[in-house]
């Protein structure tokens, strides 16, 4: 019983130490260098206490010096890839040594601490604790307050920081603390305190982070799985496998085809154009050559999306109304800035979305956390499998 209650102890003390460090973060009690001081200490002892209850595996040579390596490159790429389209700029951390120094000292032992409670948690492990620690510890890492003030985007980094937490547990298991420590800590710092960065949105780069990771999960499932001569074949994937696997993919690539391709798609919030397009109704639009009296066109005005019907032309601007209005709209809009005509009504297919703009604040940001949940989608049910196939092995 007191071996039993010890055992509950080592683990539960680091694990509130954790909790700790992050609440003093986020509630902004110290200033100036006692904040990194205090939280730079209490990172320390949380490695002290759990450094000698960790099993450190010894990893192989290739999983250090090729595959790790690859996995960083594969997490980062997307990141660093986006800036081609948003541009580059200088890192906000190059200001001044100091201004390097204690970020970097604070973001390498924070990061080291959280791996070795993951590491100690995951002693005994199983699908279901796996996913309920990495549950725990991407809760840790999100400032509470921000789901109060911008649920969207912390949504999107809880989903980023929560892939990031499965990788690194599965690593844990499958290789030890030390490589998924390197992979952690590459991905972090290199992003963190690289010199030039691209200019993105913090929700952005958390997309471009899942991206990256289920890149890495790919590299990881090649390095023990498919690479590794010392297990059984793979079982053949049934047809339902394949399509759970697939669909994400195909939708993601159609999205992103379609606007290059001139095709997009909205999400009708209102009721201005009933009954011919009831608010939860999608509408598909395609970028025409010209457009006629009669048309139902997209087009952007003072940061919105609109989708109503053309109601006159002068020269080159047209005169738009919608259906269920009385009057025409109080603006022309000048055809360069139509976005497309419509081609396809989708009736209800918009609904969840319209439920998300509304949870969210924008039909902006309930798109990109839709995209999220797909990208989270697609991570679970290779990452599910991957973590079975392994559990099965070793247990046989």
């Amino acid at each position: 019983m007191l071996s039993s209650t010890k055992n509950y102890l080592s683990i539960l003390i680091p694990l509130l130490l954790l909790i700790l460090t992050y609440l003093i973060r986020y509630l902004n009690i110290l200033y100036g260098i006692s904040f990194y001081l205090v939280l730079i200490s209490m990172n320390i002892s949380i490695i002290a206490i759990t450094y000698r209850r960790i099993i450190y595996k010894k990893p192989t040579y290739n999983i250090i010096s090729a595959y790790l390596p690859l996995m960083i490159a594969a997490t980062l790429a997307p990141l660093f890839f986006s800036g081609i389209f948003f541009g580059f700029g200088k890192s906000i951390y190059f200001v001044e040594p100091l201004a390097v120094i204690t970020p970097f000292i604070l973001t390498l032992t924070s990061l080291t601490a959280i791996e070795h409670v993951k590491a100690l948690m995951l002693k005994k492990w199983n699908v279901m604790f796996v996913m309920l620690i990495s549950i725990i510890m991407s809760v840790i890492m999100i400032q509470p307050i921000q789901m109060v003030t911008n649920a969207g985007e912390t949504s999107i980094l809880f989903m980023r920081e929560l892939m990031m937490n499965l990788t690194t547990s599965i690593i844990i298991i499958l290789y030890g603390l030390l490589p998924a420590l390197y992979y952690r800590l590459g991905v972090d710092l290199i992003w963190y305190y690289f010199p030039i960065q691209p200019m993105i949105k913090t929700y952005m780069s958390g997309i471009m982070l899942m991206i990256g990771i289920i890149a890495a999960l790919v590299i990881l499932d090649y390095t023990k799985f498919t690479h590794s001569p010392v297990l059984t074949a793979k079982k053949e994937i049934g047809i339902f496998s394949k399509i759970k696997a697939v669909t994400p993919v195909l939708i993601l690539g159609l999205i992103a085809v379609s606007q290059f391709a001139g095709v997009h798609s909205f999400v009708v919030l209102t009721g201005s154009m009933e009954p011919r397009i009831n608010p939860g109704d999608m509408v598909i639009v395609r970028k025409a050559e010209q457009y006629s009296v009669g048309d139902i066109i997209a087009f952007s005005t003072r940061g919105t999306i609109i989708v109503h019907r053309i109601h006159g032309l002068e020269d080159n601007q047209v005169v738009t109304k919608g259906d269920a209005n009385n009057y025409v709209d109080p603006w022309k809009i000048d055809q360069s800035r139509i976005i497309g005509k419509a081609v396809l009504i989708i009736p209800y297919l918009g609904y969840p979305l319209i439920l998300l703009s509304n949870l969210l604040g924008t039909y902006y940001m309930g798109l990109l956390f839709l995209v999220s949940l797909i990208l989270l989608f697609l991570f679970l049910s290779y990452y599910i499998k991957l973590i079975r196939r392994w559990y099965t092995y070793e247990t046989s």
